[in-house]
């Protein structure tokens, strides 16, 4: 899987474009642990699961996903093997139908290719004030970049707005739920795509004076 590509912001310059959603509220119809490709306003991602540990990291595992339509509708996961039995196709009989940490965390990775984004937020089914998810990003090793709990509100259709702390514009992001309580489906993502070009020789130049005033500043006050 590629992951996050690690930003080189002395080098590029990022400049957000106009808002975008992708839905995951449709029929799919099957489980699959394949890739799935969704698109929604001229913009596409390839949706993948898997299990992970409390601190990110990818867990051995078969896991599935599957889409559906309708009020409660959105994407979840199907883990074999765990305990429950509300799924009930492909093997999924033992585990629920939501991203849950039921029987072990489980993780939606979202990858936007070589089109780097920023994610600005997420539309939630099956979700009340029992649940959390955790909201990660990933660099360039495939290594958690950092990541954020995002706790329960009321109501399908409740939209999280991701912060602007930096963690949330990249390649590839991972949507999980590590607590036991937690079930929940993906009914939408919300994002910008974000133009990366490079700094013009005007701007090296302000920036190379810019760090020669820094360093006779110093130099004065010491």
């Amino acid at each position: 899987m590629k992951f996050l590509a690690a930003a080189a912001a002395s080098i590029l310059l990022a400049v957000p474009a106009s808002a975008a959603t992708i839905e995951f509220n449709v029929n799919g119809g099957w489980w699959t642990s394949d890739a799935r490709v969704y698109e929604g306003d001229g913009h596409s991602v390839t949706v993948t699961a898997g299990r992970y540990s409390n601190k990110g990291e990818p867990v051995r595992g078969k896991t599935m996903t599957m889409s559906w339509g309708g009020h409660a509708g959105g994407l979840g996961v199907c883990s074999p093997g765990t305990q429950s039995r509300s799924a009930s196709s492909a093997g999924c009989w033992r585990d629920e139908h939501t991203v849950d940490g039921h029987g072990g965390n489980e993780m939606v990775y979202f990858d936007f290719g070589d089109h780097m984004m920023r994610i600005i937020g997420v539309t939630m089914a099956y979700w009340d004030r029992h649940d959390s998810m955790e909201m990660y990003a990933f660099d360039g090793d495939g290594y958690v970049a950092g990541h954020e709990t995002v706790y329960g509100a009321r109501g399908d259709g409740f939209v999280h707005t991701i912060g602007d702390h930096g963690l949330n514009t990249g390649y590839v992001f991972g949507i999980g739920a590590k607590d036991k309580k937690a079930d929940f489906k993906i009914k939408a993502i919300h994002f910008e795509k974000v133009e990366v070009v490079p700094l013009p020789a005007a701007g090296w130049l302000m920036l190379g004076g810019l760090g020669g005033l820094a360093a006779m500043r110093r130099r004065k006050k010491s």
